[in-house]
């Protein structure tokens, strides 16, 4: 898969998946958050049951169950969305804080060990290989994609190294988060051919428009 192509997801139409844990992938359902014009992709619940799709954690079979299932009970899926919302805010403090070389606020990170200890009512411990591991009891529904996302950030921060969580500057109008998984942990942009080659190009044409006067 060429760089270009890489983290293109399930669908179309959503932004690419390119924070190299799937916490991270949910927090950049919002474009360019730290431009003048954030583009937001996760603007209605029926929008977080096709971002589950678009990642894995649904089959397209699931994907529309869910939309069924919520048709006649469509409370259920708003209030996922709306937790969604706040466990995203959640999690863009908290790792956002970590970027930047800062302890996250106690109250967010007491917000995401509440969400976890909620949704942890919903799985079983299970022997799988190795080891064993955590099993989604009952429907996919719009708690099975939060789980996944909270269990992905809490083993992130109790297992991974702080230290290669990043934010991508772009040319001060990105923000995206990822987990650099470079082996000389220096990677510095969401994307090389996307953010690193803007940047690029524009300290080009200032060095050319410089040089020319």
């Amino acid at each position: 898969m060429s760089k270009a192509t890489r983290g293109q997801g399930q669908l179309e139409g959503w932004p690419r998946l390119l924070g190299d844990r799937l916490c991270f992938n949910f927090v950049n359902t919002v474009e360019g958050p730290l431009s003048q014009h954030p583009q937001e992709y996760m603007g209605s619940a029926q929008r977080l049951a096709a971002w589950g799709e678009h990642v894995g954690l649904l089959s397209a079979d699931d994907h529309q169950r869910l939309l069924l299932a919520n048709t006649a009970d469509s409370d259920a899926l708003r209030r996922g969305f709306e937790h969604g919302l706040r466990l995203r805010s959640t999690l863009t403090q908290v790792f956002r804080a970590l970027a930047h070389d800062r302890d996250p606020a106690p109250v967010d990170l007491d917000s995401l060990q509440e969400d976890y200890r909620t949704l942890l009512e919903r799985v079983r411990l299970v022997p799988a290989s190795p080891g064993f591991d955590w099993r989604w009891e009952g429907q996919r529904d719009a708690n099975f994609l939060l789980w996944s996302v909270t269990h992905s950030a809490m083993e992130l921060l109790m297992r991974g190294d702080p230290a290669r969580i990043r934010e991508c500057p772009g040319a001060g109008d990105c923000g995206w988060l990822f987990y650099d998984t470079s082996r000389n942990g220096t990677r510095r942009w969401c994307s090389m051919e996307g953010c690193g080659s803007r940047v690029k190009m524009r300290r080009h044409y200032s060095r050319h428009r410089r040089s020319s006067n």
